[in-house]
């Protein structure tokens, strides 16, 4: 399967894996109110492979959808790792002000839909 992700009315292909290690990080940067650029494997717009950089932080609003992939799956172990780490540091560094029980549950579902 893959994942649409679509922000500024343009959208990139990539991989469950890192679609969701991307909305996660997504949520930590806007819980700690900072930016960053990302890399992203995705699938080209003629095929094959390609990368995209994308800024996420507060007010980013990303949206994934399930798609077909329009060939194999995109995985790059890497990033999604690179990604939860940045995730947890941020976490670690700058803990939520509020705990927010529902929206942790419903991200959590959401992320294995």
């Amino acid at each position: 399967m893959a994942e649409r992700i679509s922000c500024v009315a343009r959208s990139f292909i990539t991989g469950d894996e890192i679609a969701n290690a991307l909305l996660d990080y997504a949520c930590a940067l806007a819980q700690a109110g900072q930016y960053d650029v990302v890399h992203i494997p995705a699938h080209g717009e003629l095929g094959g492979r390609s990368h995209v950089r994308l800024l996420v932080g507060p007010g980013t609003q990303l949206l994934a959808e399930p798609v077909t992939a329009p060939g194999d799956d995109v995985t790059d172990p890497e990033t999604v790792q690179l990604l939860v780490d940045r995730a947890a540091e941020l976490r670690r560094i700058h803990p939520p002000l509020i705990e927010n029980d529902y929206l942790s549950s419903h991200l959590e579902d959401w992320l294995d839909l």
